[in-house]
């Protein structure tokens, strides 16, 4: 992926999250980024049209409760932001599928989108998602976040 599609997914990401969540994400090398102790979630949705491929979205499970939290209006503690935590990480992942596609193809340009599916990585799941060549990664409010576009050959 080129420096400037990697730029222009951060900042997609960025503006989705504070639009969407009223949080603010730091674009930082994947690398850099730390394996989650308590584990990750994961959420990737295929796409096919012009191109097809797919995005995928990895948190540390901490950050989940709090982007739901903030997107319902809601303390992170409170059950109804556990409870839809896994939701509104899906709902982050869809929105900005529709804004980095349209980013990266244009207006114009028409995509069928599957529903994202969620799941659990564990640490060699993190490492084999960070390592990947298209992937950026992100600090959102303290949580470390991974986001990989990928366009089938």
């Amino acid at each position: 992926m080129t420096v400037e599609t990697t730029e222009l997914i951060g900042g997609v990401f960025c503006d989705v999250l504070a639009r969407m969540a009223f949080m603010f994400g730091d674009p930082t090398g994947p690398d850099a980024l730390p394996t989650p102790a308590a584990g990750a979630l994961q959420a990737v949705m295929d796409f096919r049209g012009e191109r097809c491929g797919s995005l995928t979205l990895a948190a540390a499970d901490s950050l989940c409760p709090e982007l739901a939290a903030n997107v319902l209006g809601l303390e992170p503690q409170e059950a109804q932001a556990l409870e839809r935590s896994g939701d509104a990480f899906q709902e982050l992942l869809n929105v900005t599928c529709g804004h980095v596609l349209t980013a990266v193809a244009g207006e114009a340009a028409v995509f069928d989108l599957d529903a994202p599916r969620l799941g659990r990585i564990d640490g060699d799941g993190w490492t084999a998602l960070r390592d990947a060549p298209d992937a950026v990664g992100f600090v959102v409010e303290g949580h470390p976040v991974l986001l990989r576009l990928h366009f089938d050959a």
